[in-house]
């Protein structure tokens, strides 16, 4: 049994988490908002010109990506550059 007292047995405590800047977490809100406003307006029909949602997408991706690197979230950054370098591929094949 653990002693809750002993302070040898407690477990160690995580060291603070980094605070974010402001414009991290800004870039991040928009991230998500922009993804998911474009998802909810594709699926029920509120969104047209494929101009508006490839940059939606795009520029949420890169908004995401951003707070994902600074919050070292490697994986979720991999997914948010994929993801914005696809949108930025459709945006090349409509507007060249």
């Amino acid at each position: 049994m653990v002693d809750p007292t002993n302070e040898e047995s407690a477990a160690p405590t995580p060291p603070p988490a980094r605070k974010l800047p402001a414009w991290t977490r800004v870039a991040g809100a928009y991230g998500v908002a922009a993804l998911l406003g474009t998802f909810f307006l594709l699926t029920h029909e509120g969104l047209e010109p494929q101009v508006l949602y490839l940059g939606l997408n795009g520029t949420g991706a890169l908004g995401l990506g951003l707070f994902t690197w600074k919050k070292r979230a490697w994986i979720s950054l991999v997914l948010c550059v994929a993801w914005a370098a696809i949108a930025a591929s459709g945006l090349w094949r409509l507007l060249v």
